[in-house]
């Protein structure tokens, strides 16, 4: 038994079996002496009804949800090289695919059972627009074992698309630039070299700003994991004490009940010698 296809049967399985077939894996890890594996299986996550329609196009879908990642480097060169036309054609190519993905989701739930609402379908969006727009996450995406969505940082995307929409273009009612007086030295132009220097340090800014909200998002799941267990033992801890007291109290009560019986066997003897004696007078 290996991690990687426990964990790749464990993803790829209906979600609402996901419980009892982890479980069931980690069992049988344990009773071949494997407890490092035992306690590796036990502690993946049930994926939430987004991730887990994901990760069942990362199986099915595999060739669409690889698109995605070229889909997003391309739309990065082409941002980067100010190509409008060119960047107008790749953001409906993007709608496109996102959209279908998205439908082929909710027939994938209406096929094994698990009904896509709105809200669902926006949370997978979600995870396909991070992974359209980062390359790693595209990765993540494809190994088809997300446990919850992928969120994007401060927005490749959302740049794109209104660099898309909004190219400049050239118009017969432009003006041409007033004549500059004699004598006169030219204003500094920027060259493309200038903006796309600009560019990448910026794109690099917010990667950095993103990967800050990252770790930030990160810490704050891990605090709330940590509370979880600690909230997790304490009602262990309670369970165990009432437990307890209910088995003192049970045993107590059997002894009462047990003196009880004996007591009233005593009495039915001592009754039963008192009416011989009575019958012995007569």
């Amino acid at each position: 038994m290996k991690f990687e296809s426990v964990a790749d049967e464990l993803y790829g399985a209906a979600r609402e079996e996901f419980i009892a077939l982890r479980d069931e894996r980690a069992a049988e890890a344990k009773a071949a002496g494997r407890q490092q594996l035992a306690t590796k299986i036990r502690g993946l996550r049930k994926p939430t009804t987004a991730a887990w329609l994901a990760n069942q196009l990362a199986r099915q879908r595999a060739a669409e949800i690889g698109r995605l990642e070229q889909l997003g480097e391309a739309l990065r060169r082409a941002h980067t090289e100010l190509a409008g036309e060119e960047l107008r054609n790749l953001s409906r190519q993007r709608h496109e695919l996102i959209e279908a993905l998205t439908d082929e989701a909710r027939a994938v739930g209406r096929e094994l059972g698990t009904p896509v609402s709105d809200a669902v379908a926006q949370e997978l969006a979600e995870t396909l627009e991070t992974a359209l727009g980062d390359p790693g996450a595209a990765r993540t995406l494809a190994q088809g074992r997300l446990t919850s969505s992928l969120h994007p940082g401060e927005g490749l995307s959302e740049r794109w698309l209104s660099a898309a929409t909004a190219a400049p273009r050239r118009t017969a009612t432009q003006r041409p630039p007033a004549a500059r007086p004699y004598g006169s030295k030219p204003a500094p132009t920027k060259r493309p070299q200038d903006d796309r220097a600009a560019q990448v340090k910026e794109d690099r800014q917010r990667e950095k700003e993103a990967q800050r909200a990252e770790a930030a998002r990160l810490r704050a799941a891990r605090e709330k994991a940590r509370k979880t267990v600690r909230e997790a033992k304490k009602a262990r801890d309670d369970a165990s004490k009432r437990l307890r007291e209910a088995e003192r109290a049970e045993e107590k009560a059997r002894r009462a009940t047990e003196a009880a019986r004996a007591d009233a066997e005593k009495t039915e003897q001592a009754l039963a010698e008192a009416e011989t004696n009575l019958a012995g007078l007569d």
